[in-house]
Order: C-alpha cells, then structure tokens, then sequence
C-alpha cells in the first residue's frame, strides 16, 4: 500500500513541474519586451528541483545540500550570460518577439516537421511517468529504484529540452533577423544550457561509470574523461555556436542580396527619368513602377512569412484574429522593424509611392519647363536615397559582436571541465561516498 501512495505522490509532482514549467514558459514568452532576472532564474531552478524531487520521492531519499550545490552550480550559466550582457550593453532589439516571429516562421515553413516534434512531445511527456511505474514496481532494491530513476529523469528533462531545439536552432539559424537581435539570444541559450550540460554529464556517469584521468596541478587534481568532455563540447558546438555561425552567414548574404536589388530598383527609376530617349516619360516612369511592383510580388510569393506578415500589415485582418494567433502577432508587430524581409518591403513599397506620385504629377502638367524641373527633383531625390542606402549598407552589413563570442569560446571548454567534474561529484555522493 505504500509503494502505491508513494507512486501517486510522483504523479501529482510530476503533474504540477508540467504544469509549472508551463505556467513559467508563457509568462515568460508573454513578456516580449522585457527580460526579467527572475523568469530566467525560474527556468534554470524548476528542472533541477523537480530533477530531485522525483529522485527523493522515489528513491526515497533526501538532502537538501546537494539540491542547493546543484542549483547553485546550474547557476553558472546565469553568471556568464550576465558578465556578457554587460559587454553587449542594455537591448535595443525586442529579441523574445524577434525570436518568437522566426521560430513562427520556421513552423508555417516545415509544418510536417512542427507536427511530428509536437506529436513526440506529448509521446515523452506520457512515456516517462509509465517508464517510472512499470520499473517501480519491480525493482529488486531501492538503490537499483534510485539509480534509474536519476537515468530516467535525466534523460526525461534532456529529452523534452532536445525536443525544443529545432525551434531553437531555427532561431539562430535565421537568416532574417537583425543581429543584435540573434546575439542576445545566443547569450540567453547558454544560460539554459549549462544545467542540460549538468543533465547531460549526470546521466554519463550514471550509464558509464568508467575511470577518468586525474589531472594534477600542484595540490589540486580534477577528474577528465575524454569522452564525456568530448560529448560536452559538441552539444556546445552543434547546438549553440554552429546555428549562430550559419545564421550570420545567411543573413550577411541575405542582406547582400537585398542591397543589390535596391541598387538595380533605384537605377532602373533614375534611368527611367534621366535617359533623353524619345520615348514618353510617363510610359518609362510606368515601366520603372511595374518593374517594382514585379519586385514585391515576387517578393510575397516566395515567402510564407512575408504572405503572413502582410496580412497582419492590413487592419482589417487585425480586428478577426483568433486568441491563439495574439501571441504571434504581438511577436510580428515588435520584430517586423528588425526583419530585413521587411526592411527590404517597406523600400519597395515607399518606393513605388513615389514613383506612382512622380507620374500623376507629370500626367498633369502641361508646361515643358514644370515637368523638366520637377524630372530633376525626383532625379536628385532616388540618387540621394541610393547614396544613403549604399553607406548605411557599408556601415552595418559585416556587423558582428566578436569580443562576446570569444568570450563564450573561451568559456565553453572550461564550464564543460566543471560540468563534468560536477557530475561525477553527484552521482559518488548519492552512492554514499566521498569523492577522491
């Protein structure tokens, strides 16, 4: 009867951290414009909470000190991210709503992907408590009940959190948002990774209790596995440096790519105006606007995102969004400044008004000398814009914050070292003994 009670109070723990880390989760998405100590301190507490309240409710054992060591270790990530914050200065970017509009992007772009994860998502969080009870109930001892329940808890919050990595590495990835934007998201992963890199070397040691080389320096030695530090530094890599790196990459071409064409567009108008031909002005000005209307369908065409971002753009499809599409819309509002599709979108837009402006005047007008004179304005005006466009271009494009990122190369092999030995301590003091 007691094994049962026990087993029911798992479940009602297990319940309420889904239930909390849910609650946590969309306050802290809600919270697009503001990045508060607390809801990121939360996010690094609750797995290692719940991580030991299944342990001690199953396993039936308890202490407090290795609870604290470990929250305080999985702190670690917080105090780096801090230290790099500082360098990056206080945020000019929304980067939760940016980070929001391109995980939305990604799913509306690979919805078979977006369905399968969150179809494996409600398969985990099923899975483990059934896992638990099927073992629970014919375990031959407690120790063998404790140690797989350490396995399985671990490998239960690793997996939820790998379970959200597509979206997380679409983010970074994105060759869309402002960099600023990117880099301060990068900065708020690696908070969150260290106490995974935790889970990570906890379920190593448990599964591969294998001897490590002890390093010496002076009176201090470390334990090293090379094979546990190895599998510390790709997580590092693939899941948080890489996607950076080819999100930079996309993005610099990207905007390359849009440079160009905003150079062809203005050259395309001003040529429209400039060249003596004895063509009709007013048919090489509509030439030059059907030029850029083509731009922006092709534009809308190629990409969901922007189809969906120029329906939230019309106030007529604002006032029937759903309660579910709210959250995403609030995302699309606050980035949409930082979107260089859109960026690129609001040049096309502006300047085909103009263009459109520059036509009705001269159909109007009679007077050679009036139409000369208002030809060369509208001359000066797209040259001028193109000059501007070009040095904010030479100005911004190869932006990249280089001090910070060799700050978190510096630190990743080092906190791997730490995590690892952090790991080892655990699991020696949970089998009763002191570590070497």
């Amino acid at each position: 009867m007691s094994e049962i009670l026990i087993f029911i109070a798992f479940i009602i723990i297990y319940i309420l951290y889904v239930w909390t880390t849910y609650i946590i989760m969309t306050k802290y998405l809600n919270r697009l414009d503001k990045d508060r100590f607390i809801d990121n301190e939360l996010m690094v507490v609750v797995p290692n909470l719940f991580l030991f309240a299944f342990l001690f409710t199953i396993g039936r054992f308890f202490n407090l000190y290795i609870v604290l060591i470990s929250i305080l270790f999985s702190n670690i990530g917080m105090l780096v991210a801090f230290i790099i914050w500082g360098f990056l200065g206080s945020p000019k970017v929304p980067y939760k709503a940016v980070g929001g509009w391109a995980g939305y992007d990604f799913g509306i772009k690979n919805i078979a992907v977006s369905i399968i994860f969150q179809v494996l998502s409600a398969l985990w969080l099923i899975a483990y408590p059934v896992v638990i009870g099927i073992h629970y109930f014919h375990a031959a001892s407690i120790e063998e009940i404790r140690l797989f329940n350490l396995q399985a808890a671990t490998a239960f919050i690793l997996g939820a959190y790998i379970l959200t990595l597509p979206i997380i590495n679409s983010i970074l990835s994105s060759r869309f948002i402002d960099e600023d934007s990117r880099a301060r998201f990068l900065v708020a992963q690696f908070a969150g990774l260290i106490p995974n890199a935790l889970f990570i070397s906890l379920l190593f040691w448990t599964l591969k209790p294998v001897n490590s080389t002890e390093l010496s320096l002076g009176n201090i030695s470390v334990s090293f596995n090379p094979v546990l530090f190895t599998i510390l530094m790709v997580f590092f890599i693939v899941f948080f440096l890489l996607p950076y790196f080819i999100g930079t990459q996309q993005a610099k071409k990207l905007r390359s790519e849009y440079a160009t064409l905003k150079n062809q567009i203005l050259d395309n108008v001003i040529e429209a105006i400039d060249l003596p031909t004895a063509e009709a002005i007013t048919t090489r000005v509509e030439r030059a606007e059907n030029f850029i209307s083509a731009k922006y369908q092709q534009l809308a065409a190629n990409d969901k995102g922007v189809e969906q971002g120029v329906r939230y753009d019309d106030p007529n499809a604002v006032r029937n969004i759903s309660s579910q599409e709210e959250f995403i819309y609030n995302c699309y509002t606050l980035a949409r400044p930082f979107d260089t599709r859109f960026i690129y979108y609001d040049f096309l837009n502006d300047t085909y008004q103009k263009v459109v402006e520059l036509k009705n005047r001269i159909a109007n007008e009679t007077n050679a000398a009036t139409v000369k004179e208002v030809l060369g304005t509208y001359s000066a005006y797209f040259a001028r814009r193109k000059k501007e466009l070009n040095e904010h271009h030479d100005k911004h494009g190869d932006k990249s914050p280089v001090l910070w990122l060799g700050i978190v190369a510096i630190a990743s092999p080092i906190v791997s070292q730490l995590v690892t030995e952090f790991g080892k301590y655990i699991i020696t003091f949970l089998k009763g003994t002191s570590p070497s």
